[in-house]
């Protein structure tokens, strides 16, 4: 019985090992995100080019700003706040725009009206 015991838990060893090697995981992007874009760049370009290095770091910042407004959103019955919620998003989008339109300048993006199409605003 004790030897049955042992075949068991071998089995069940060696199954679970064939399960997790069948699993690969996915590949890793090296690209780094333009997030006022929607897109990626290839990090030679953040090297070679400091214009594009900026911008990155200016798009990195945008980017933390924005999710921390959007975790600071006030309930609806707050009018106030609320207010000064929406007036800070705009700020925000404004400053996408700038970004989108230094993109452009750089040649990562196209003109700022092709990269709007079909895309929702801060506003809340």
């Amino acid at each position: 019985m004790d030897g049955r015991k042992n075949s068991t838990r071998a089995e069940a060893q060696s199954r679970f090992s064939r399960l997790r090697r069948r699993r690969a995981l996915p590949p890793l992007s090296t690209d780094l995100r333009l997030a006022a874009l929607d897109r990626r760049v290839a990090p030679v370009l953040g090297r070679d080019n400091p214009l594009v290095s900026a911008l990155l770091s200016e798009d990195t910042c945008w980017q933390i700003a924005r999710e921390d407004w959007q975790r600071r959103k006030p309930r609806p019955w707050r009018l106030e706040e609320r207010r000064t919620w929406r007036a800070e998003g705009a700020v925000l989008e404004n400053k996408r725009d700038r970004l989108r339109e230094q993109a452009a300048e750089l040649g990562l993006a196209p003109s700022t009206p092709e990269v709007r199409r079909g895309e929702r605003s801060l506003r809340g």
